[in-house]
């Protein structure tokens, strides 16, 4: 059965509260209040509860995807039918007494960093471990166990944020500017918000917890009196508003329950879909898209919940699926087959890549999807430089020494001289100390994973270029922006 995972990495723009369901009265002489916490995990730390998540959703994707009057459980669910909701969600049907589970799981939304105002100003605060856990920060530039931050974080920051965790009486060492450049670089938001980021270790990140949410007050007071009952005085918790939080999505072939489309939809903007990974994965990313307008948890009327969600790499060793083609203005076309050559240590990057290509409609081989355990290692890797289109090589210091991606490298070469097209397209990884390139690609223009929106942009229309180019070279310009690509 084929399973794809998502990671996704989300930006709290409001605070958020998720209650957990206890109310806690604190009693003085002059007042009864009740306090409303919010869900913890058990190191402590605040989190949006997988039940919440994935519920708040479901209910936004039903708006445009459901079938009317459908909320997918108990006497609401009019089955039988396959809109899009039920079949990805689940549903139970009390008046048939019928039933499907999810093919979709979530994980609980954690906390990768949180915003802790000093008298200097706000500092974002994180553990190496959860950086790269998220996949924002690849794991071998981070170490372990020390402290690192951005230039622009001041001593006193520093310092201020190391009297808050009580295992040390004055900051520990700390790699000042490790974690600048194409680390950081990963979205806008990000970027703006990580300017200032202080990296710990676990262990003193974990003992945050009573910095990593906040606390309102409010009163609720009857109509027609002007003073407030015992135990109408609340206190709120939430999560910080510029949080950053992370969680995961896998879904389950719907192939495996004899699906083969989603039924019409509510409105006629959604025609039926058919039923694959690729099309529960938008479906899904359309719900999660609208939690930056419609928001999650409570008091949303006071201007809590919204929550921008980011798209980041497929999980390790779990296939993605393969997308065999694409419409441009309504003819279908096979998609271009895109083979990326790069160096473990840069998988991160190559990860998120792949991810980003995929969802724009590329077919995308990258070797920790498509070998599997008991293949001929150097048989597959020949096979995907015989059968793809293009080949993205990651340029870094680790994998100009590796032997594997120089194969890689002159395969592709031979076949362009054969061809006589272009195959191999450069893309530069880290770009702080000017690379020593080999003769073959020192004169080609090549991507910069620095700027990785404007790189990926790039990478598209080059590709888009030379394939239009293979089909009438000698009828196009020898002065286009990507002659030298």
């Amino acid at each position: 059965m084929k399973l794809l995972s998502q990671s996704f990495i989300a930006l709290a723009l409001d605070p958020i509260h998720i209650g957990d369901g206890l109310y806690r009265r604190d009693y003085d002489e002059t007042r009864v209040s009740r306090k409303r916490g919010i869900a913890r995990d058990v190191d402590g730390l605040p989190i949006i509860p997988v039940s919440s998540l994935k519920g708040c959703v479901r209910s936004l994707i039903s708006a445009d995807y459901g079938v009317a009057g459908c909320d997918g459980k108990g006497w609401n669910c009019p089955q039988p039918h396959r809109c899009a909701s039920c079949a990805i969600f689940g549903y139970a049907n009390y008046h048939s007494t019928g039933s499907s589970s999810s093919l979709v799981r979530f994980s609980s939304a954690t906390l990768v960093a949180v915003p802790i105002r000093t008298p200097t100003g706000v500092v974002l605060v994180s553990s190496g471990t959860r950086l790269a856990g998220a996949g924002i920060a690849p794991k071998d530039c981070l170490r372990h166990g020390g402290w690192e931050c951005t230039d622009s974080v001041k001593p006193s920051e520093l310092e201020f944020v190391c009297g808050l965790v009580s295992r040390f009486e004055e900051p520990p060492s700390c790699f000042r500017g490790s974690i600048e450049g194409v680390l950081w670089d990963f979205h806008p938001d990000l970027r703006d918000a990580t300017n200032k980021l202080i990296s710990l270790d676990e262990a003193s990140f974990q003992s945050l917890a009573k910095q990593a949410s906040g606390r309102s007050s409010s009163v609720a007071i009857g109509g027609g009196s002007e003073i407030p009952k015992p135990g109408a005085l609340f206190e709120t918790e939430y999560i910080l508003r510029s949080s950053i939080l992370a969680f995961e999505v896998s879904y389950f072939d719907p192939e495996f329950r004899g699906i083969p489309e989603f039924g019409s939809t509510k409105s006629a903007e959604y025609p039926s879909l058919s039923a694959d990974l690729g099309s529960m994965a938008a479906i899904v990313g359309h719900g999660l898209r609208k939690l930056e307008d419609h928001g999650i948890g409570g008091r949303k009327g006071r201007g809590y919940g919204r929550l921008r969600v980011l798209s980041t790499a497929p999980e390790a060793g779990i296939a993605s699926p393969c997308i065999n083609s694409a419409k441009v203005n309504g003819v279908s076309r096979v998609a271009d087959k895109v083979m990326i050559s790069y160096e473990s240590k840069d998988r991160v990057v190559a990860r998120r890549l792949a991810a980003d290509m995929q969802n724009r409609r590329f077919d995308v081989w990258l070797d920790e999807h498509e070998i599997h355990i008991g293949d001929n290692v150097l048989g597959e890797v020949n096979r995907a430089l015989d059968q793809c289109d293009f080949m993205v090589v990651l340029l870094s210091e680790t994998s100009l020494k590796s032997r594997w991606v120089e194969h890689e490298i002159n395969v592709i070469q031979t076949r362009e001289i054969r061809s006589a097209s272009r195959i191999l397209l450069p893309v530069l990884v880290r770009s702080q100390q000017p690379l020593a390139l080999p003769a073959a690609l020192s004169s080609r223009r090549s991507a910069d994973l620095s700027r990785y929106n404007e790189a990926l942009e790039s990478i598209i229309r080059a590709i888009h270029f030379h394939r239009g180019r293979r089909s009438d070279v000698r009828s196009l310009a020898d002065t286009h922006e990507f002659r030298n690509f």
